[in-house]
């Protein structure tokens, strides 16, 4: 019997309608949101749990049970012939791939049939963002393609994964200068976790950065916008309530950076209309920076910014971790 693992629902109902026979568990946890610092498997999942219930993204309970069984069932990977880990090229499947490897790893997964179908690509498709955009007969040619899991692979996982949940980004800075060939689009996804650390320029993250700046330009239908963030994107992973949870961060007092009019909540904001206040243009231009205004909050893996003031920035304009 086989078990499949691949990154959601969508994902789990392609492959189901594709053939894919045995199990098929999901990884759902949006790894780039929240906290996600150094744990024990146990520990980690009742953390994320708990993140994703704040956020009003599932009941606490429903969250906790989903996430026991999905690691019982990797845990169990010896029950199965063969794993097959179904994944695409963008931050949030990237991060999702390093800590399944990792907990295979731990587990003894090293010296079993541990396969990988890993694509940024797929013929037929002008643009391709993710498994989402398959068809059910493309399921049974890409599984075809799977390859086993290599120990370098292993080895690539395994650093990204200690580097993504230490206290500093500066672990990730050193896991970019070695050899990731092995998993060939972690590099990239790492590369733009950093992308949101606040910028030199105005104290904002890559994602809170263009959306201020698209509002600036005019843009005020948040699913346009929503369109013109996955468009700026080599990779898009930000989902609908990702990208809603940082529009109505950056409408909090004191100093709101946009104003939101119209009917919205964390759920659904379709129906609002964006703008920005003075403050907001005066931080596109990159007059004022976001952090010393306002303060900051703000998890990255393990993370953790908080104040006026923090120790690490990302310049925008070198591509580079910056030291402040």
């Amino acid at each position: 019997m086989l078990l499949h693992v691949t990154n959601g629902d969508a994902a789990r109902a392609l492959l189901k309608a594709g053939g894919c026979k045995g199990k098929i568990a999901t990884w759902r946890d949006v790894l780039h949101e929240g906290p996600v610092p150094q744990l024990p498997l146990e520990e980690l999942s009742l953390m994320r749990a708990a993140f994703l219930a704040s956020r009003g993204w599932g009941t606490l309970a429903d969250l906790r049970a989903a996430f026991a069984a999905r690691d019982q069932t990797l845990r169990n990977h010896r029950a199965y012939d063969e794993v097959v880990l179904w994944f695409e090229h963008d931050l949030y499947d990237q991060l999702q791939l390093a800590q399944i490897l990792s907990i295979l790893a731990a587990t003894g997964g090293t010296d079993r049939c541990i396969s990988l179908i890993c694509i940024d690509r797929h013929p037929g498709v002008a643009r391709f963002r993710g498994l989402g955009d398959l068809k059910p007969r493309h399921v049974a040619p890409l599984f075809k393609t799977r390859r086993a899991v290599s120990a370098e692979a292993y080895t690539v996982a395994l650093g990204a994964w200690e580097c993504f949940t230490s206290d500093t980004p500066c672990a990730v800075e050193a896991f970019l200068a070695t050899d990731s060939a092995a998993l060939p689009f972690m590099r990239a996804a790492l590369i733009r976790h950093l992308q949101e650390l606040p910028s030199t320029f105005n104290g904002l993250g890559r994602t809170a950065r263009h959306a201020l700046g698209a509002i600036a330009s005019g843009i005020t239908d948040p699913v346009a916008l929503l369109k013109a963030h996955w468009d700026q994107e080599a990779a898009p992973f930000l989902g609908d309530w990702s990208l809603w949870h940082r529009l109505q961060e950056l409408a909090r007092a004191p100093d709101p950076l946009i104003t939101i009019a119209g009917p919205f909540d964390r759920y659904d904001m379709r129906r609002a209309t964006l703008g920005t206040t003075k403050v907001g243009q005066s931080v596109v231009s990159g007059h004022v920076d976001a952090v010393r205004l306002r303060g900051i909050n703000q998890w990255l893996g393990g993370v953790h910014l908080q104040g006026r003031e923090v120790p690490w920035r990302w310049d925008s304009r070198k591509e580079r971790l910056a030291h402040s």
